[in-house]
Protein backbone atom coordinates (compact mmCIF):
# COMPACT_ATOMS: atom_id res chain seq x y z
CA UNK A 1 0.00 0.00 0.00
CA UNK A 2 0.88 3.79 -0.67
CA UNK A 3 1.45 6.08 1.64
CA UNK A 4 -1.24 9.10 1.44
CA UNK A 5 -0.32 12.26 -0.39
CA UNK A 6 0.03 14.07 3.07
CA UNK A 7 2.58 11.35 4.88
CA UNK A 8 4.61 11.66 1.62
CA UNK A 9 4.84 15.46 1.61
CA UNK A 10 5.14 16.00 5.67
CA UNK A 11 7.12 13.13 6.52
CA UNK A 12 8.23 10.87 3.76
CA UNK A 13 9.72 13.51 1.55
CA UNK A 14 11.53 15.75 4.03
CA UNK A 15 13.14 12.61 5.31
CA UNK A 16 14.71 12.12 2.12
CA UNK A 17 15.55 15.42 1.35
CA UNK A 18 17.59 15.77 4.61
CA UNK A 19 19.28 12.78 4.09
CA UNK A 20 20.62 13.65 0.60
CA UNK A 21 21.29 17.08 1.78
CA UNK A 22 23.77 14.93 4.59
CA UNK A 23 25.46 12.80 2.70
CA UNK A 24 25.79 15.79 -0.73
CA UNK A 25 27.51 18.25 2.18
CA UNK A 26 29.86 15.15 3.29
CA UNK A 27 30.87 14.70 -0.22
CA UNK A 28 31.46 18.42 -1.33
CA UNK A 29 34.14 17.97 2.29
CA UNK A 30 36.50 15.72 0.15
CA UNK A 31 36.31 17.20 -3.00
CA UNK A 32 38.99 19.00 -4.72
CA UNK A 33 37.14 21.32 -7.11
CA UNK A 34 33.87 20.88 -8.62
CA UNK A 35 31.57 23.08 -11.10
CA UNK A 36 27.79 23.62 -11.67
CA UNK A 37 26.00 23.90 -14.32
CA UNK A 38 22.64 24.96 -15.00
CA UNK A 39 19.91 24.82 -17.97
CA UNK A 40 16.71 27.28 -17.94
CA UNK A 41 14.38 26.73 -20.39
CA UNK A 42 10.46 26.94 -21.29
CA UNK A 43 8.57 24.19 -23.44
CA UNK A 44 5.72 25.77 -26.34
CA UNK A 45 3.44 25.97 -23.57
CA UNK A 46 5.16 28.10 -21.95
CA UNK A 47 5.56 26.00 -19.26
CA UNK A 48 8.95 26.75 -17.48
CA UNK A 49 12.16 23.99 -16.34
CA UNK A 50 15.40 23.95 -14.74
CA UNK A 51 18.03 21.75 -14.31
CA UNK A 52 21.49 21.81 -11.52
CA UNK A 53 24.25 19.69 -12.49
CA UNK A 54 27.31 19.15 -9.89
CA UNK A 55 30.49 17.50 -10.94
CA UNK A 56 33.23 17.10 -8.79
CA UNK A 57 36.93 15.85 -8.68
CA UNK A 58 37.22 13.68 -4.74
CA UNK A 59 40.54 12.92 -3.56
CA UNK A 60 39.49 9.41 -2.21
CA UNK A 61 38.05 7.90 -5.79
CA UNK A 62 35.63 4.77 -3.84
CA UNK A 63 33.57 7.77 -2.48
CA UNK A 64 32.11 8.56 -6.41
CA UNK A 65 31.01 5.08 -6.36
CA UNK A 66 29.29 4.90 -2.99
CA UNK A 67 27.91 8.68 -3.34
CA UNK A 68 26.50 7.77 -6.89
CA UNK A 69 25.33 4.37 -5.97
CA UNK A 70 23.50 6.26 -2.40
CA UNK A 71 21.87 8.83 -4.91
CA UNK A 72 20.35 6.40 -7.42
CA UNK A 73 18.53 4.59 -4.74
CA UNK A 74 18.67 6.91 -1.32
CA UNK A 75 15.83 5.18 0.21
CA UNK A 76 18.03 2.05 1.21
Amino acid sequence: MLPSIERMRNSKLPKLAGAIKQLALELLKTCTSFNIITDIWSSKKMMGYIEFQCQAVMQDSNSSADAQAYLQNPCK
